[in-house]
């Protein structure tokens, strides 16, 4: 039942993606047709304002979208490991993800939004703009596992050779 409800998830996060992707996709190209439109004499044209109006109705909402989206792109490559100790083919596939929503988030997000969105992506959750699938938030609980794991075999390793040089002595 989880594992569907959460494949169900993955789903509709690569729909929700798609969608993102022909949002930014559409907003660059129509910036560049403006553009190219106030090359050859349009200049009278609010540019910018038609732009932002044509896609208003998609980007009130788009700063939570991609952060749930990332959310469900985490978790739904956590269920594709089956719960295993944070890998680096989880992390690998969630920064990626993390760096198309950053690209997009510059791409979309009005000024006045884009630095708290951006911030909301990297920060970790003593921040205020915390995510709860925050990149950097990630990367740390990756690194703090493999130290400990590094850390372990140590530990071992030394265990082993203390005790191979106590039993040589006797």
């Amino acid at each position: 039942e989880g594992l569907r409800a959460s494949s169900s998830a993955a789903d509709g996060g690569r729909q929700v993606e798609s969608f993102l992707r022909n949002v930014a996709s559409a907003f660059q190209k129509t910036r560049e047709l403006a553009a190219g439109l106030q090359t050859i004499g349009c200049g009278g044209i609010d540019v910018a304002g038609q732009v932002n109006e044509l896609f208003s109705e998609h980007l009130e909402t788009y700063p939570q979208i991609e952060f749930d989206l990332l959310e469900v792109a985490f978790l739904s490559q956590k269920v594709k490991y089956k719960g295993e100790d944070l890998c680096y083919d989880i992390i690998d596939a969630y920064f990626l993800s993390a760096k198309e929503a950053i690209s997009r988030c510059m791409l979309l997000c009005t000024e006045q939004e884009r630095s708290r969105s951006v911030q909301k992506l990297f920060s970790s959750n003593s921040s205020r703009y915390a995510s709860s699938c925050s990149l950097l938030d990630q990367v740390y609980q990756y690194l703090i596992a493999m130290l400990q794991t590094a850390m372990d075999d140590t530990d071992k390793k030394c265990g082993s050779i203390s005790l191979f040089s106590l039993t040589s002595e006797a």
